[in-house]
């Protein structure tokens, strides 16, 4: 299909999990911009949270993580992890990850 074809030109090399998981990174409600459309690398800034991302995407938690660590070698997201409180871990976009989900949601909407 179409927006199919508009997909791939955008996100090349990135799986579909790593489509779902940077969209479920960038509507987090748990952004400062509470789920609204980011406008910035820098709004996308949240937990982690393995288990709710992988009941989004129909992933286990350990997929999850896999599909993080593919993200972030290739440059898209950054993830801190908290070793005194794991819940508080967070991770977000780089640069370059915002403008890969930017340039797919444009092209989602043509």
């Amino acid at each position: 299909s179409k927006q199919t074809k508009l997909r791939t030109k955008t996100m090349t090399n990135l799986t579909q999990n790593e489509v779902g998981l940077l969209n479920s990174i960038a509507r987090c409600e748990m952004n400062e911009i509470n789920g609204a459309v980011p406008e910035c690398a820098d709004d996308v800034n949240t937990y982690i949270w393995a288990d709710v991302r992988g009941g989004q995407l129909g992933l286990s938690e350990k997929a999850v993580g896999g599909v993080m660590s593919s993200l972030q070698s290739k440059g898209l997201i950054w993830v801190c992890i908290d070793r005194v409180d794991p819940d508080d871990s967070g991770m977000g976009f780089t640069e370059a990850g915002f403008a890969a989900w930017s340039a797919d949601e444009r092209a989602n909407k043509s």
